[in-house]
Protein backbone atom coordinates (compact mmCIF):
# COMPACT_ATOMS: atom_id res chain seq x y z
CA UNK A 1 0.00 0.00 0.00
CA UNK A 2 2.69 2.56 1.15
CA UNK A 3 4.43 1.55 -2.36
CA UNK A 4 1.08 2.33 -4.62
CA UNK A 5 0.12 5.78 -2.40
CA UNK A 6 4.31 6.66 -3.25
CA UNK A 7 5.45 6.35 -0.13
CA UNK A 8 8.48 9.23 0.18
CA UNK A 9 10.62 6.96 2.87
CA UNK A 10 10.84 4.92 5.93
CA UNK A 11 13.81 5.91 8.35
CA UNK A 12 14.21 3.49 11.78
CA UNK A 13 16.32 4.30 15.35
CA UNK A 14 17.15 2.31 17.54
CA UNK A 15 16.11 3.68 20.98
CA UNK A 16 20.04 2.48 23.05
CA UNK A 17 18.09 4.06 26.19
CA UNK A 18 15.13 1.71 26.44
CA UNK A 19 17.14 -0.82 24.78
CA UNK A 20 18.93 -3.49 26.70
CA UNK A 21 21.42 -5.85 24.48
CA UNK A 22 22.19 -8.74 27.57
CA UNK A 23 18.55 -8.91 28.02
CA UNK A 24 17.43 -9.39 23.92
CA UNK A 25 15.04 -6.52 24.82
CA UNK A 26 15.11 -4.13 21.89
CA UNK A 27 12.84 -0.89 21.25
CA UNK A 28 13.41 1.03 17.49
CA UNK A 29 11.50 4.32 16.50
CA UNK A 30 10.45 4.15 13.09
CA UNK A 31 9.39 7.21 10.59
CA UNK A 32 7.13 7.31 7.98
CA UNK A 33 7.21 9.80 5.47
CA UNK A 34 4.20 10.39 2.80
CA UNK A 35 5.33 13.35 0.84
CA UNK A 36 8.34 15.70 0.66
CA UNK A 37 7.46 18.30 3.10
CA UNK A 38 5.81 15.56 5.90
CA UNK A 39 6.97 16.15 9.30
CA UNK A 40 6.55 12.10 9.37
CA UNK A 41 4.55 9.48 11.23
CA UNK A 42 6.01 8.15 14.20
CA UNK A 43 6.08 4.59 15.91
CA UNK A 44 7.70 2.65 17.97
CA UNK A 45 8.08 -1.21 18.59
CA UNK A 46 9.64 -3.17 21.28
CA UNK A 47 10.46 -6.77 21.41
CA UNK A 48 11.81 -9.43 23.83
CA UNK A 49 11.77 -12.83 24.76
CA UNK A 50 8.80 -12.64 26.90
CA UNK A 51 6.54 -11.07 23.80
CA UNK A 52 7.65 -13.00 20.86
CA UNK A 53 7.29 -16.80 19.38
CA UNK A 54 9.22 -19.26 20.07
CA UNK A 55 9.76 -19.23 16.48
CA UNK A 56 11.69 -16.19 16.08
CA UNK A 57 13.85 -16.16 19.35
CA UNK A 58 16.77 -14.83 19.01
CA UNK A 59 15.51 -11.91 16.50
CA UNK A 60 13.76 -10.32 18.71
CA UNK A 61 16.11 -6.86 17.21
CA UNK A 62 14.27 -7.09 14.28
CA UNK A 63 11.21 -8.49 15.01
CA UNK A 64 11.33 -4.88 17.26
CA UNK A 65 12.17 -3.04 14.08
CA UNK A 66 9.48 -4.33 12.08
CA UNK A 67 6.67 -3.47 14.82
CA UNK A 68 7.76 0.14 15.11
CA UNK A 69 7.41 0.05 11.21
CA UNK A 70 4.01 -1.36 10.81
CA UNK A 71 2.83 0.64 13.09
CA UNK A 72 4.22 4.12 11.63
CA UNK A 73 2.73 2.31 8.46
CA UNK A 74 -0.73 2.05 9.63
CA UNK A 75 -1.14 6.12 10.76
CA UNK A 76 0.81 7.30 8.23
CA UNK A 77 -2.18 4.85 6.09
CA UNK A 78 -4.90 4.99 8.35
CA UNK A 79 -4.67 0.89 8.89
CA UNK A 80 -7.26 0.13 11.50
CA UNK A 81 -5.33 -3.46 11.19
CA UNK A 82 -2.63 -4.76 13.95
CA UNK A 83 0.07 -6.46 12.03
CA UNK A 84 0.90 -10.27 12.62
CA UNK A 85 4.07 -9.32 14.29
CA UNK A 86 2.25 -8.16 17.43
CA UNK A 87 -0.50 -10.26 18.08
CA UNK A 88 1.75 -12.47 20.56
CA UNK A 89 3.22 -15.28 20.97
CA UNK A 90 2.21 -18.93 21.38
CA UNK A 91 3.14 -21.24 23.96
CA UNK A 92 3.47 -24.34 21.27
CA UNK A 93 3.94 -24.40 17.37
CA UNK A 94 0.58 -24.25 15.88
CA UNK A 95 -0.69 -27.51 14.01
CA UNK A 96 -2.39 -27.12 10.61
CA UNK A 97 -6.35 -27.81 11.08
CA UNK A 98 -7.61 -31.45 9.90
CA UNK A 99 -9.23 -29.47 6.90
CA UNK A 100 -6.08 -28.24 5.72
CA UNK A 101 -4.05 -31.17 5.84
CA UNK A 102 -7.31 -32.95 3.66
CA UNK A 103 -6.87 -30.40 0.64
CA UNK A 104 -4.19 -32.56 -1.37
CA UNK A 105 -6.79 -35.28 -1.81
CA UNK A 106 -8.98 -33.04 -3.23
CA UNK A 107 -9.74 -34.21 -6.99
CA UNK A 108 -10.57 -30.82 -8.63
CA UNK A 109 -7.41 -28.41 -9.07
CA UNK A 110 -10.02 -25.53 -8.72
CA UNK A 111 -10.94 -26.35 -5.73
CA UNK A 112 -7.26 -27.36 -4.56
CA UNK A 113 -6.34 -23.97 -5.34
CA UNK A 114 -9.31 -22.39 -3.71
CA UNK A 115 -8.38 -24.27 -0.39
CA UNK A 116 -4.70 -22.84 -0.58
CA UNK A 117 -5.82 -19.42 -0.91
CA UNK A 118 -7.76 -19.61 2.37
CA UNK A 119 -5.03 -21.54 4.20
CA UNK A 120 -2.42 -18.72 3.32
CA UNK A 121 -5.08 -15.96 4.71
CA UNK A 122 -6.60 -17.48 7.50
CA UNK A 123 -4.00 -19.77 9.32
CA UNK A 124 -0.76 -19.44 10.36
CA UNK A 125 0.49 -23.29 8.28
Amino acid sequence: MAHRKRCIGIKTYLDKRASDPVANRWVFKAVVYISPHSVGFVGYGDANPTNTSPLVRGAEMRVAETRAVNRALRKAYGIGLCSVEELGSFSAPLKAPAAHRRRMVIPDRTAQVTASRVCATNCAC
